[in-house]
């Protein structure tokens, strides 16, 4: 029997689909650790994946994110945030603080701060209660096995025990805002959400939200790419199948191109492998890594920008927080994708923008509006909840399209209520050969089992699929 010849990490051809944050870590990795043949076939024009600043305004330096914005979590637990501080990205450090901008309803009334403030203190609390029942595997009742109903009773409740008379109404309109909030902050309609999988999800260091102070979320990825060689990335190279079962997996793209590799690292989104996979891979994935596929939830989030030649509000003072009345908070059509905005916001890096984000079934409505439709309806909006007609329509306005993009097929993940912790499990466990060698690995922030829907999860992903082969290598 012919004996197979070991191949050092020198020599070992790794292919890598996609140059989003995960696909870049990876092969940065890669590289440090001496790897020296590492492609990354990417399908789109640019790096990045759903990490998008572009500018918007009258100069290069008034900026926008279409997609992620934030790091979330402060601390050596958070890859993003150790990067960007290794790299001296935020200074100054901006921090997001929920306490700013006010609480308004759709009659024009300004509710006060104090009752503002009591309720999302108390609306946090819900949130903390919530997350170690998840965690310690409390049996919820019917009505609160899904995020909608378990947040929507107890805020029913905290109102009227929680609030003087005169307060509960007011009060309630807040928790409305906040199970808006938390509808954008969780990626899709609240009643899709299995209460019991809340706490799958893992705060990281101080649990602030910062960005990046200068040049945007995309320094990171730029900053990554800058580590590799520069003709190690492909851009505006779809692949089509990915043929693993050959001693030498080939990796075969749209133009006829074909790449032969030891090992491939998977970084698409879900949204796309779930519309995809079963065309993509020869042979089909394990019956295992496909449901998984399916089992867990991908949303869409969509980003409204306003932009104004001058603007209407005082500078650093700009978010407009929308507390629907009962009475008007359902949404019955999609005519009324609008109440799924919780707020408008004003980013740091554009003082002539506001942002709203509209999410699930109305974010992909949104995506088929005319421009001239979607200021109109902002603009009614904004008037009507500041009781102020004198406001004017913006210059410019832009909806982002991430679901219709046919390589995100939407923004991030979520956990459903088959999304339990193995079925996350099966989605990052890589595929092995007959020598029981991964030779299809999987990243990307679907897969990671607490950190999913952030930029660090995916990159962390990246990194640690990358340290398997590592690992592979060094021992032998």
């Amino acid at each position: 029997m012919e004996e197979k010849v070991k191949k050092s990490k020198e020599d070992v051809k790794i292919v890598i689909v996609g140059a989003g944050i995960a696909g870049l870590s990876a092969a940065k990795h890669l590289h440090d650790a001496g790897f020296n043949n590492v492609t990354i076939l990417e399908a789109t024009s640019r790096i990045g994946g759903r990490i998008h600043t572009i500018p918007f305004g009258k100069t290069d330096s008034e900026i926008i994110e279409l997609g992620a914005q934030w790091i979330h979590g402060e601390g050596e637990e958070n890859s993003v945030y150790t990067f960007a501080m290794d790299h001296d990205l935020l200074n100054p450090l901006i921090r997001w603080n929920w306490r700013t901008g006010k609480f308004y309803n759709e009659s024009g009334h300004a509710i006060s701060e104090e009752i503002s403030m009591k309720a999302m203190n108390l609306a946090f609390e819900v949130e903390e209660t919530l997350d170690e029942e998840s965690r310690t595997k409390n049996i919820l009742a019917d009505e609160d096995l899904y995020l909608y109903g378990y947040f929507d009773r107890r805020f029913e409740k905290l109102a009227s025990t929680e609030f003087p008379k005169d307060d509960e109404d007011n009060a309630k309109d807040c928790f409305n805002y906040f199970l808006n909030y938390l509808r954008f902050d969780n990626g899709n309609d609240l009643r899709l959400q299995f209460s019991q999988n809340f706490g799958g999800y893992f705060a990281v260091g101080e649990n602030k939200d910062v960005c990046i102070s200068n040049g945007g979320f995309q320094t990171i990825t730029d900053l990554l790419a800058s580590y590799l060689p520069k003709d190690s990335i492909h851009l505006d190279s779809p692949v089509s199948s990915i043929k693993w079962s050959t001693p030498e997996i080939k990796v075969v793209c749209d133009s006829g191109a074909e790449f032969s590799a030891d090992h491939v690292i998977v970084t698409l989104s879900l949204g796309y492998l779930q519309k995809h996979h079963e065309h993509l891979f020869e042979p089909s994935l394990p019956l295992n890594k496909s449901q998984a596929l399916h089992q867990i939830g991908y949303g869409t989030v969509n980003k409204i920008f306003l932009y104004y030649d001058e603007p209407f509000w005082t500078k650093g003072q700009g978010t407009i927080r929308f507390a629907w009345t009962d009475k008007n908070r359902e949404i019955k059509n999609a005519d009324e994708w609008y109440k799924a905005i919780h707020a408008f916001d004003e980013p740091h890096n554009n003082a002539h923008v506001l942002v709203g984000s509209v999410v699930g079934e109305e974010g992909k409505y949104i995506e088929n509006l005319d421009i001239k439709e979607v200021s109109r309806v902002c603009t009614q909006q904004i008037r009507m909840f500041l009781n102020d007609d004198s406001i004017p329509a913006p210059r410019d306005v832009l909806v982002t399209k991430w679901n219709s993009n046919k390589w995100s097929c939407g923004s991030y993940s979520y956990m459903k209520q088959e999304s339990s912790e193995s079925r996350r499990n099966d989605l990052g466990q890589p595929l092995f050969n007959d020598d029981n060698k991964p030779v299809v690995l999987f990243a990307g922030e679907a897969c990671h089992k607490s950190r999913f829907s952030t930029a660090d999860g995916a990159r962390s992903t990246g990194i640690d699929q990358a340290q398997i082969l590592v690992n592979l290598y060094s021992l032998e």
